[in-house]
């Protein structure tokens, strides 16, 4: 059985869905002006690979505690259907029609939460979504991470724990991305592709000959 992974952010959805979702609480009046700056000068500084986006991740969970869970699944899958689902990019949706017709198993693999990762999935008809998980206690964000985050490293932990489930072998998976970040995964799979890639990515693309596409 062969795996595809997909990214989420400049993969399948052609924006940053962290800054699309701050530009939705902003429209809904759910967010200051200062907060929705922040949130697009941490994009860039995340683009250009400056970021500590642990610690950035850490903050803004911090910033639902209290918050129940129903709740922010409501709010994310109206914040998809305003704002997300226009932004799907139309050569992703048929990379992942391809990869179906070919019986191969699909599974987004993002550092973004479930409530973010689960509407683009049901939208596209994904089977699999590993993430971000936030904790939750009765109902309630606790404000915390599930460690470890599903970033850098921590993607491919991840991974690694679901290929194991699955019975699955890395040589066989494709990994589709945009981020240098992901270098740790990228280098795990046996079909690694570089989408709309940044600088770093797409330098170390070209160097090791893999496949660089444009979604």
């Amino acid at each position: 059985m062969t795996c595809v992974f997909f990214d989420l952010d400049n993969t399948i959805v052609s924006k940053s869905t962290g800054v699309l979702y701050y530009k939705y609480l902003r429209r809904k009046g759910l967010a200051s002006r200062r907060d929705t700056f922040k949130v697009l000068y941490a994009f860039i500084r995340y683009r250009m690979n400056s970021l500590d986006i642990r610690a950035l991740a850490e903050k803004e969970v911090s910033k639902v505690a209290g918050m129940t869970e129903e709740a922010m699944i409501k709010l994310c899958d109206r914040w998809f259907d305003e704002m997300v689902r226009h932004y799907i990019s139309p050569r992703a949706r048929e990379a992942v029609n391809d990869h179906r017709a070919k019986g191969h198993m699909l599974a987004i693999l993002s550092a973004a939460t479930p409530y973010t990762v689960n509407p683009v999935k049901n939208h596209l008809g994904i089977e699999h979504g590993i993430c971000t998980q936030l904790a939750v206690q009765d109902g309630r964000f606790t404000g915390e991470l599930v460690k470890p985050y599903c970033y850098g490293k921590g993607k491919t932990y991840w991974a690694e724990r679901f290929i194991r489930e699955k019975g699955l072998r890395f040589d066989d998976c494709y990994f589709y991305t945009d981020s240098y970040t992901d270098m740790p995964m990228l280098e795990r799979v046996g079909m690694p592709r570089a989408v709309n890639p940044d600088r770093l990515l797409k330098a170390e693309a070209r160097r090791r000959n893999w496949p660089i596409l444009k979604f």
